[in-house]
């Protein structure tokens, strides 16, 4: 799963959110897909299970400046915990 960032200003609300959408986007269209080879057959009941897997999984991925625009981006968005 990769993210495209490299377009979007992360200094700004809008393009943080716009980060916060595209990491979203990717992690439930992976999970879509591939959500029976991630959750272990124990957890396949969890929803979230996956899109937070995911999600962690982009996160690490991406360059700390970046990664910390994300994590801003949640924050302002409200998003808690599991929440994309």
């Amino acid at each position: 799963a990769g993210v495209v960032y490299r377009d979007l200003a992360l200094g700004s609300p809008p393009g943080r959110a716009e980060l916060r959408a595209r990491v979203t986007a990717e992690a439930q269209a992976y999970c879509r897909a591939h959500e029976a080879e991630v959750a272990p057959q124990l957890l396949r009941h969890d929803r979230q299970y996956c899109l937070t897997a995911l999600r962690d999984s982009i996160a690490r991925d991406m360059p700390a400046a970046v990664r910390r625009a994300y994590t801003r981006a949640r924050r302002e968005a409200g998003a808690r915990g599991r929440q994309l």
